[in-house]
């Protein structure tokens, strides 16, 4: 099984986007939810890429 930290990860954090929108303009492309969805489901897709 691959590790589940690679050099180089960022392994925590926590933000808030309102400074981004503020100074730049930005808002999310998602939700909350689905973010945390689109994150559960590339854990398999890894795993699978990362196989010998």
């Amino acid at each position: 099984m691959a590790p589940l930290v690679w050099p180089g990860d960022v392994t925590g954090g926590c933000t808030k986007s309102d400074r981004a929108a503020e100074l730049l303009g930005w808002t999310p492309k998602l939700s909350l939810e689905d973010g945390i969805r689109s994150a559960l489901d590339w854990i398999p897709v890894r795993d699978e890429l990362l196989k010998d």
